[in-house]
């Protein structure tokens, strides 16, 4: 398990709420309907060098690692974004696992809002 220190950033989990259309299709409007879903400790990293690499042959535009610790109310989505808690950064999920599969940390790469 990894030191409460290194969580020094804290972040809100946001999931889009998006609306369907007449073919069930979730349509999302460019105002962005963004639901807070919880608000967690995290460590956030640049990606760089062969990480970099790496990532990108699973998301193409990763940037970023964060990490949290495993929290059963907020199963993260690719659909989901980090919302920083000061400064208003965001950063959309393109990737998630859980390294040990010991439900301990989750694991998300992401990528920077380009605006």
């Amino acid at each position: 398990m990894t030191r409460g220190g290194k969580f020094n950033k804290r972040l809100i989990l946001q999931r889009f709420d998006g609306t369907q259309n007449d073919r069930g299709q979730v349509q999302y409007d460019t105002a962005g309907n963004w639901d807070d879903i919880a608000t967690l400790w995290a460590k956030v990293e640049p990606l760089s060098g062969r990480e970099l690499e790496r990532a990108r042959t699973v998301m193409a535009d990763a940037t970023v690692r964060v990490t949290v610790r495993y929290h059963t109310t907020a199963a993260i989505s690719t659909k989901d974004r980090w919302k920083f808690k000061t400064g208003g950064r965001l950063l959309y999920i393109g990737h998630h696992h859980d390294p040990a599969e010991a439900h301990g940390e989750i694991v998300t790469l992401c990528g920077e809002d380009p605006n």
